[in-house]
């Protein structure tokens, strides 16, 4: 039961990435990273427990983007100061 909300919780952070993203034209791109990591990450939990490997596998790209885009950000923030 856990495992499904964590999925259902990760899938819903995702959505609201996306919709954040189209709507506001990356205004909130820093929050939207995260977003997607964690949703990604609780996600991809869920499929492996589920052994759903080709979800998984989406999901593990899926946290390799954001954390990208994360490092991104902090590499940005960095070279502005």
């Amino acid at each position: 039961m856990v495992v499904d909300i964590l999925g259902w919780i990760g899938s819903f952070l995702i959505i609201v990435a996306y919709a954040v993203t189209v709507k506001t034209k990356s205004r909130y791109l820093k929050l939207c990273n995260y977003l997607n990591l964690i949703g990604a990450i609780l996600v991809g939990y869920n499929c492996y427990v589920y052994q759903a490997f080709p979800s998984l596998l989406i999901n593990i790209f899926w946290v390799a983007i954001a954390t990208f885009g994360i490092v991104e950000s902090f590499k940005e923030k960095n070279s502005k100061k």
